[in-house]
């Protein structure tokens, strides 16, 4: 079994559908990481000289992003829960 109690057959049929954000504020927290990846990639860009570990420093912020919108998506009421619990929203 997996973390969620499927198969990971299941999870994986899960995981490659489309998850449309059905509120307004997850579709805000995935513009505010966006919007953070590309601040991140500025600094990156503005300290550093390109080269192949830069390349790899900007390959690493793009799966960051892809990853926590894809959680987002994936457990839209979980994440929403857990951050008003914590006073995020």
């Amino acid at each position: 079994m997996s973390v969620s109690g499927n198969s990971p057959y299941d999870d994986a049929i899960h995981n490659v559908g489309y998850h449309k954000p059905q509120e307004a504020a997850t579709q805000a927290l995935m513009e505010e990481i966006r919007r953070g990846a590309r601040e991140f990639i500025t600094v990156v860009n503005n300290n550093t000289a390109y080269n192949r570990e830069t390349q790899m420093a900007y390959r690493a912020i793009e799966d960051a992003v892809m990853y926590a919108i894809a959680g987002l998506a994936r457990h839209e009421e979980e994440s929403l829960a857990n951050l008003r619990e914590r006073g995020k929203l």
